[in-house]
């Protein structure tokens, strides 16, 4: 895992996986896309008034698994809470940035399966919870646009966009917010989208970390 230089109050990573975790991570995807639901049964797919905020398909892994043992992603992801480099850098945002002087308080996380086909997208919303980690990846060689994380960076005058990157990360402040700009697919010359693959579209695991009274 590398770290990047990203704009406050956020850590970018990539080259997050190693080629043996990405072959998992593929694997359990094609298992999971028969269970994959519409936006309508993850959290936050509309606003308080009833727009919709989200186009696109999920599933949050905890509720397909009991026992967290069987899902090689829930396994992957842990490294977020282990890795050495990532303490190190929380350390240095602790001093930069209040949000991060929670980190030490997190015990619980939440982990959502999300696939982005062609006009799809997620428009600015916070999570519920404490800070959001969120893996992006890209499958095959086929090529699209959008399908970039956009952040809300307090104190700047405007927005940081990190662009999708496969296998790559980005931790930051659930508080802080934060969207997914529209995925634009190619067209095969006879008019149909070239994603025809499960995998052939933009994936992420967006892992929401809070405090959770555990007694």
């Amino acid at each position: 895992m590398k770290l990047g230089s990203g704009a406050d109050p956020c850590i970018f990573m990539y080259n997050v996986y190693t080629d043996e975790e990405l072959e998992l991570i593929q694997k359990e995807i094609m298992f999971l896309y028969e269970k994959i639901g519409p936006a309508e049964t993850t959290s936050a797919a509309t606003d308080e008034r009833g727009f919709r905020k989200k186009v696109g398909r999920g599933v949050f892994l905890d509720k397909v698994y009991q026992d967290r043992r069987y899902s090689d992603i829930l396994k992957v992801t842990r490294k977020f809470f282990h890795d050495k480099d990532l303490r190190e850098s929380i350390e240095d945002m602790k001093e930069r940035s209040i949000y991060w002087r929670q980190w030490d308080h997190m015990n619980f996380d939440s982990t959502l399966l999300q696939e982005y086909r062609n006009g799809d997208y997620y428009d600015y919303h916070v999570d519920l919870s404490t800070f959001t980690i969120v893996s992006t990846f890209k499958f095959g060689d086929y090529e699209f646009e959008g399908g970039d994380l956009v952040i809300d960076t307090p104190g700047t005058c405007g927005d940081k966009k990190y662009l999708h990157i496969h296998n790559s990360a980005v931790i930051f402040p659930s508080v802080v917010q934060h969207a997914v700009s529209q995925v634009h697919m190619p067209k095969l010359s006879g008019g149909e989208w070239i994603a025809d693959a499960p995998l052939e579209r933009r994936w992420s695991v967006a892992q929401l970390v809070s405090y959770k009274d555990l007694s």
